[in-house]
């Protein structure tokens, strides 16, 4: 076998803790792409590739979420209730994107630009999640 294993590549890496830092802020600058994909991935499907979309978005958001937290994991507030603006976000897109092609535009264009993160689950199911 030719080059390093991945172990030792990755032992390489954490070893020295600026070539770390640039190894983090790599994987930041890809997980942010992998997020930022998935409106593509929404607004380009068709009905039928709904599903298709859905898992695909939802996994790209779900390992952005893993590695970087600050910017793309779910938030929890103070009371510790999961919040997670994205999803919101994903199902508004959604929505419009349905209505328009229903030929509903005139609900689309008078669509609340504003986004309210709702509460996924209560304190307590997080708390036995956990």
């Amino acid at each position: 076998m030719r080059g390093w294993s991945a172990g030792a590549l990755w032992q390489w890496i954490v070893r020295d803790d600026g070539r770390y830092r640039e190894y983090q802020g790599a994987l930041e600058a890809y997980v942010q792409g992998l997020a930022l994909e998935t409106i593509s991935i929404a607004d380009g499907a068709d009905e039928e590739a709904v599903p298709k979309a859905k898992l695909q978005v939802e996994t790209r958001l779900r390992v952005a979420g893993k590695v970087d937290r600050a910017r793309w994991g779910e938030k929890v507030d103070h009371i510790g209730v999961m919040l997670d603006p994205l999803s919101e976000l994903l199902r508004e897109i959604s929505e419009r994107k349905m209505a328009l092609l229903r030929g509903d535009a005139a609900r689309v264009i008078e669509a609340s630009h504003e986004i309210i993160a709702e509460p996924v689950g209560s304190a307590e199911s997080v708390e036995d999640e956990i």
